[in-house]
């Protein structure tokens, strides 16, 4: 491959600053060949011509336009960018998220090259601003990290597929082949969580490994999966619906843990806890993980402050 890590922006209507802020934390990047790839999902404003000069005003040239002419959802439009991909490794971003430090790519190369992974996560900074200063929390995702240590496939599988107790879609990095494959098989019913993919790996026993760092600044409250907006978990819910019906077939057991069971009642829960009792556990560091808080280090700020004060 030509590149260690293509890195795919998922842009739709996104806005400029954001979008600059996302790729200087990309081009601000040590000891990795890297390019990046902006894919647009058909948004109706133009702003390509202004992206590209502000690159260009820096010499950045390893970068890669893809226009979608029609809104088609997140997961067509990260096929988009995979399909241009020279990249060994693929990591998507969105604007508003940053790669967390200078060296994230370098690390993740290194890790993935080194145990073979055909997808690694690491660690994701929840960040939000309050009147101009930098807020943290302390929750992660997903809630029990234990397995992942351990490489506990057996856990893993149950925790992903039962608990449903998902990894942060923005912490991913992914083999290049093997998220094309996955990605294209979930694109016929899943238009916008392109990380349920990783429900079918975990299904089919790819190692999901963990890279044990800080690899993104997650701005928490803005993306479809943690706004909060009952439309959107509507619809998130309905193609997590799809892929149990579709991919995971002969994991009846599973599907009817999981969606046949009715809304998160007392009843409901109860139940759940019956067929499987290591779900209280998970419940009890659920609870615990929500309410997790985070004091910045002089290491966040400064690594925040890098990519913000000099791109204002």
């Amino acid at each position: 491959m030509k590149y260690d890590m293509s890195v795919v922006v998922l842009c739709y209507e996104p806005d400029t600053q954001s979008l600059k802020n996302t790729l200087n934390s990309i081009i601000r990047q040590e000891n990795c060949k890297y390019e990046i790839i902006i894919a647009d999902d058909g948004s109706k404003k133009e702003y390509f011509s202004e992206i590209r000069q502000w690159l260009n005003d820096q010499n950045i040239k390893n970068v890669v336009f893809v226009k979608n002419e029609k809104n088609g959802g997140t997961v067509k439009n990260f096929i988009s960018g995979l399909l241009v991909a020279q990249g060994k490794y693929v990591k998507d971003i969105s604007p508003g998220d940053y790669l967390y430090s200078k060296d994230v790519l370098y690390s993740i190369v290194k890790y993935m090259d080194e145990y073979k992974s055909k997808v690694c996560f690491g660690n994701a900074v929840y960040y939000y601003e309050e009147n101009g200063k930098l807020q943290l929390k302390g929750k992660q995702n997903p809630v029990d990290l234990k397995p992942y240590k351990t490489n506990n496939k057996k856990i893993i599988k149950k925790n992903y597929i039962y608990f449903q107790d998902y990894i942060l879609g923005a912490c991913f990095a992914f083999e290049r082949e093997c998220i094309l494959k996955y990605a294209t098989q979930i694109s016929p019913y899943v238009l916008y969580a392109e990380d349920i993919s990783v429900i079918c790996m975990v299904y089919d026993g790819i190692s999901v490994d963990y890279l044990e760092k800080d690899i993104i600044w997650y701005e928490c409250g803005s993306g479809i999966s943690t706004s909060g907006n009952s439309k959107w978990n509507n619809i998130l819910r309905n193609e997590n619906r799809l892929v149990y019906e579709n991919y995971l077939n002969n994991e009846k057991e599973a599907y009817q843990f999981v969606h046949q069971m009715g809304v998160p009642s007392k009843k409901t829960i109860i139940k759940k806890v019956m067929k499987k009792p290591s779900f209280l556990l998970f419940l009890v560091k659920l609870y615990f993980n929500e309410r997790k808080t985070r004091k910045a280090t002089k290491d966040d700020v400064a690594n925040y402050e890098a990519i913000i004060k000099s791109n204002s």
